[in-house]
């Protein structure tokens, strides 16, 4: 009987199932790899969703009133849509009243010095005379001798995003009789369209309506 003849693979048969093996291996490495890297993504967009949702945010909402304090319409404001003029308006008014008037309370002055800036752009020429205003009038300093109160007279709009405003100063003293006196600025404005993530500025000027630059005269009475 002759004997039996051991036949031995041939090379390439190993070297075709080590390929085969390490191509599985890598295979399985991508998944288990591509399933980490999708459970980091997540817990990243969770952890922003929760830092985002965990801070405050400020939505800017429109009330407009008529002169009884009616309200004729309401609703959230849309930087992308035009703002109405009554609202620009209002908001320029708003600025004049806080810049002239004195009070004798302190912190109320305060506040309207804090308003009248959040009104005004930074760099602008609108900002250069509000200092030198501050500078020269001193509201603190002005307190001691009486209150100014301001009663906005007319509104009227003109071109190229001016508007000019006419008021009264009433001015009163501890040991003086009252005094009137008118005022007329021309103030040119910007309305900005990009949203503001400052919390502070959206509570002071929350439609974003900056004074580029004003001028201020009194007038005459005849």
């Amino acid at each position: 009987m002759p004997a039996k003849i051991k036949v031995k693979k041939p090379l390439v048969y190993g070297n075709e199932k080590y390929n085969l093996a390490l191509s599985e291996l890598k295979q399985r490495l991508s998944l288990v790899i591509t399933a980490l890297i999708g459970t980091a993504f997540g817990f990243l967009c969770l952890g922003a969703y929760i830092v985002k949702s965990s801070q405050s945010q400020i939505i800017p909402y429109l009330v407009t009133v008529d002169t009884h304090g009616v309200v004729m319409a309401k609703g959230r404001v849309d930087l992308s849509q035009k703002i109405p003029d009554e609202a620009i308006a209002a908001t320029l008014s708003n600025f004049i009243k806080n810049l002239r008037s004195v009070t004798s309370d302190s912190k109320v002055q305060r506040d309207f010095i804090l308003e009248t800036y959040a009104y005004v752009k930074e760099g602008s020429a609108a900002l250069q005379k509000l200092n030198d205003f501050y500078n020269n009038e001193n509201p603190f300093i002005k307190q001691q001798e009486g209150c100014v109160s301001v009663t906005i007279n007319n509104v009227i709009a003109q071109e190229h995003q001016r508007i000019q405003i006419d008021w009264t100063e009433e001015h009163s003293g501890e040991f003086s009789s009252s005094q009137k006196q008118m005022f007329r600025a021309i103030l040119a404005y910007s309305i900005r369209t990009q949203a503001i993530s400052d919390p502070d500025v959206l509570l002071l000027n929350p439609l974003q309506v900056f004074v580029e630059d004003f001028a201020v005269s009194a007038v005459i009475n005849h």
